[in-house]
Order: C-alpha cells, then structure tokens, then sequence
C-alpha cells in the first residue's frame, strides 16, 4: 500500500474507490489508522480540480489577510459562534489529551449552511464567494458518504 521513496519518505497510499475495488474498504481503513491520511482515486463524486483550486486561493486570501481582519471573525468573538470562526496559531490541539505542543496551523472552522447561508458571519472577502463554498462544501459531503458506504 503504502512505499518509501530513495530518500525515506513515506508516500500516502492512494486508494481506488470505484465499486469494482472490493478491497477499498479495508484499503481505507487500513491507510487511515496507519498514516492519517489517503489519497482518493477515481472520486466519482464530480469535485474537480478547478474546484479545489478556487477552494484554496479563497483560503489562501483569507488567512494571507491581516490579523485584525481574521479577528473580526475569530472563534473567540461573540459573533462568531460556538466552535465556529477562525484560530490563530499554536491555540488548537487535535488531542489534548496526548498532544503535548499546539498545531502551528491557523484555522478557520465553518458550521454547516442553513437555508444557504453560514451559520456565522463570514469575512469580508470571503462573502461573495458563500454560494460555492457552500456547492463545494455539499460535494465533499457526497464524497464523504460515498467514502463511508
């Protein structure tokens, strides 16, 4: 599944989710419990390349934004919700229990749509976008589901 490069590295494994791997499943499982993460192949789920790229760019415009623009939507601000809003560095752990430093990412969680909007306030630059972060939200959705049956 997974093999090392000339220089040690670790390749993440890359799975086949078409319906005719009958070993995807276990694939899966396996690739996810050993290395945290996998690469999807033939996703029949329709989410192109453009489409993650767009995703990116907005991500990569919003967190290249000052700090007082991120703060107006942080995850500690009244306005911006329970678990929902950006985070600075070194402020989330995936595991506090065993994770003994920070993440060095910034992040910026966003709760499900209803009735096609966020459920808290979306930066400036990010408003116009709502409506395919929310398509594309909806299609890693599918994915995830088509992943899980």
């Amino acid at each position: 599944m997974a093999s090392t490069d000339q220089n040690g590295l670790v390749s993440i494994p890359v799975i086949d989710i078409q319906p005719c791997n009958p070993e995807a499943p276990q694939q899966l499982l396996d690739a996810a419990s050993e290395y945290g993460f996998v690469f999807v192949e033939n996703n029949e789920s329709g989410i192109e390349p453009e489409a993650i790229d767009r995703m990116f760019e907005l991500s990569q415009a919003f967190f290249a934004a000052p700090v007082e623009v991120k703060e107006e939507v942080s995850i500690s601000s009244n306005k911006a919700g329970k678990n929902f809003g950006w985070l600075s560095r070194g402020v989330e752990k995936l595991d506090p229990t065993t994770q003994q430093r920070p993440d060095v990412k910034e992040a910026f969680n966003i709760g499900e749509p209803v009735d096609g909007q966020f459920q808290q306030p979306m930066p400036k630059q990010l408003e116009s976008h709502v409506e395919t972060m929310i398509d594309f939200q909806r299609r890693c959705h599918q994915l995830c589901q088509a992943i899980l049956q």
